[in-house]
């Protein structure tokens, strides 16, 4: 029993001395945020006027943290010596907190969505390979070399609604109807209001 009562006074004497160093830590942060660096030796004091006011700022920043990092090694061994304890807080069932991990771990790709992307990434990658619908294109393809409208749907990568919208926009059918009866004139210009 005595031993125990050793230990506990012992225990108070050291919970004790870590306070009084903390408040004297506190005491010198607080004072020395507004205070400024000196010598001081058996009752000399000696002011740093020397250095320019950055440096001597630089200085005493240095120094503020040194005791800041000192008072925070102080603060952790008090809460120690009282048995507090900072780790995470416990979990209600750490073996379901366990499995959620190793689910989250072995977790497989869905083959459904990697081949929807793989799709979509091929259909992209082929829109960039397809050259441009132009005006001149189209010319080329439909009145020049005859092509049909889903020839050009497939060699432009869009649909055949796409083409006949883009001719009939364009005046091609009539420019197609005049080069096939002899009529070799160029294409209109696209009127500059759109029609439904």
């Amino acid at each position: 029993m005595s031993n125990l009562l050793e230990q506990a006074s012992q225990r108070v004497i050291e919970i004790n001395k870590a306070m009084s160093e903390i408040e004297k830590f506190e005491d010198i942060i607080s004072a020395g945020r507004d205070a400024e660096i000196a010598f001081a030796d058996k009752g000399n004091t000696k002011y740093i006027t020397v250095l320019s006011p950055e440096k001597m700022q630089e200085l005493k920043d240095t120094v503020l943290v040194a005791i800041i990092n000192s008072k925070n090694e102080k603060d952790a061994e008090l809460e120690r010596l009282l048995g507090i304890d900072k780790r995470k807080p416990a979990v209600i069932n750490p073996e379901f907190e366990k499995a959620v991990q190793e689910m989250e771990q072995q977790k497989k790709p869905d083959p459904v969505e990697d081949k929807l992307a793989e799709i979509i990434d091929k259909q992209v990658q082929e829109l960039k390979d397809k050259p441009e619908m132009t005006l001149e294109a189209v010319t080329k393809l439909y009145i020049e070399e005859g092509k049909t409208y889903r020839e050009m749907a497939e060699y432009f990568g869009v649909n055949k609604s796409n083409i006949n919208n883009f001719i009939y926009k364009n005046h091609l059918s009539e420019l197609k109807q005049k080069h096939d009866c002899g009529y070799a004139k160029k294409p209109k210009q696209p009127d500059k209001k759109e029609r439904p």
